[in-house]
């Protein structure tokens, strides 16, 4: 593996899949140094990271990365620049449009012009596919028209755009990476599925919008760390300046993803659901092409679905009440 420079520095490191990534990083490539930049707001916590604890090579800085002069000292001397953090639920965006644009924008800017002062030679920065928008009948492809329906994707879609103006510009080595919906352990429980697995526990019912016919890929977190890291290891002309889609093939609704949860607790799903108004400009569906990075770097997700959500319930069950209410 080739990670250049004295350092990683993964930004937005405590929360959901920036935590799974330094995992990753600290269990399988010791030896280089990471840090991690965090504000440690409401969806992290320094608890995701403690299996490191006392490891040498990881430090952590609690700043946001709006503070230009923490992000400039912290990505001094940087080899490998990975860009999670970001403001990510639908919809607080639509609740509360501001501080979307100031992390998920101005943030990413930060990020790129001291990544271009520092002259860091691999950025990735982590998008959405709710960049696209709705998808059409076949899957959405990397260079798809961008019609981003909330506040959330418009800033995504923002950011992306100003790190490809960076490498055109610049000439910046960044490449942007778009997932589709990440599940898995840690997730902090505005998001459905850990949302429906909580509220289930408590015995309480779910909130479906509209139909609950809308779908959406899913992707176990550990492979979209996988993919990151495969794309790291291949930095290469086909690398920067590119748009990867990171997908799965697994599509389900919210109705399916219900009784998915309902089955592996063992709970009658008939009356566990409370409907409730749709939201605005609700994408109806969401799927993407990811053959170009199976064929830039080989990746391919490894883990099942429906395995991947066993582990997923059963870490919610295991991490509730007691010493665990105060996780984030």
């Amino acid at each position: 593996m080739s990670l250049p420079g004295e350092k990683i520095v993964v930004t937005g490191g405590l929360g959901f899949i920036g935590s799974h990534f330094v995992d990753m990083i600290l269990s399988t490539r010791p030896g280089r140094e990471l840090v991690v930049l965090d504000a440690n707001t409401y969806c992290g916590s320094r608890r995701n990271l403690e299996a490191h604890a006392g490891n040498s090579k990881l430090s952590i800085v609690e700043d946001s990365v709006c503070q230009s002069e923490t992000v400039d000292r912290v990505l001094k001397g940087a080899g490998v620049v990975v860009h999670f953090a970001a403001e990510t639920h639908v919809d607080r965006s639509i609740s509360s449009a501001r501080p979307f644009f100031e992390t998920n924008v101005m943030g990413t800017l930060n990020v790129l012009e001291s990544c271009r002062r520092h002259e860091v030679r691999k950025i990735v920065v982590v998008s959405t596919d709710e960049v696209y928008g709705n998808c059409s009948e076949s899957a959405t492809e990397s260079d798809t028209l961008l019609r981003p329906a909330s506040p959330y994707a418009a800033s995504k879609a923002a950011a992306d755009l100003t790190a490809r103006s960076f490498f055109a510009t610049y000439d910046v080595p960044v490449c942007i990476v778009r997932p589709v919906n990440n599940f898995g352990p840690r997730q902090y429980p505005e998001k459905l599925i850990p949302k429906f697995i909580e509220r289930m526990i408590a015995g309480e019912k779910v909130p479906v919008y509209g139909h609950g016919g809308n779908t959406r890929e899913w992707l176990y977190v550990k492979d979209t760390c996988r993919a990151i890291l495969s794309l790291i290891e291949h930095f290469s002309a086909n690398v920067v300046g590119e748009v990867f889609n990171i997908g799965s093939g697994v599509e389900k609704s919210v109705l399916e993803i219900t009784g998915s949860i309902t089955g592996l607790l063992d709970i009658d799903g008939e009356n566990v659901i409370e409907w409730v108004d749709d939201r605005p400009a609700h994408v109806e569906r969401h799927r993407v092409n990811w053959n170009k990075i199976r064929r830039v770097t080989g990746w391919e997700p490894i883990f099942d679905f429906e395995e991947g959500l066993k582990r997923t319930v059963s870490w919610y069950m295991e991490h509730r009440g007691g010493e665990y209410d105060n996780w984030w």
